[in-house]
């Protein structure tokens, strides 16, 4: 008989501490990223590098001249990620936009192409 009620409340226990993990361990996201986009709205660019712990996301916003940089935890017991803003910086749109132009092939400097520039 004695066996029996340590058995049931073990029992008890354990399923009241597994429900204290699972409500808490798993509990919410931290996405700092949806109060960036709330308050300036889609980003201009995003740019994604690096894996694992190394992961990051880059979101630039021309026209303000600013950018944010994020990074994200570990995966947590769900299988999910939080996401927390690293960094704030600020550059010119202009000479981050000059960085993207293009040469065409005959202004590369290849004088088989007939150069613009010269030999």
């Amino acid at each position: 008989m004695n066996a029996l009620r340590i058995n049931i409340r073990l029992r008890t226990f354990l399923c009241g501490l597994l429900w204290a993990v699972l409500l808490f361990g798993c509990g919410g996201s931290v996405d700092d990223r949806e109060q960036i986009r709330a308050k300036y709205g889609k980003p201009d660019e995003i740019l994604q590098g690096g894996g694992g712990p190394y992961w990051f996301e880059v979101w630039y916003y021309d026209e303000e001249g600013f950018g944010y940089q994020f990074r994200r935890s570990a995966p947590k017991c769900g299988g999910g990620y939080d996401y927390y803003l690293s960094g704030m910086f600020r550059y010119d749109p202009i000479t981050r936009r000059i960085g993207k132009i293009e040469i065409p092939e005959a202004a590369s400097g290849d004088a088989s192409k007939g150069s613009p520039l010269g030999p």
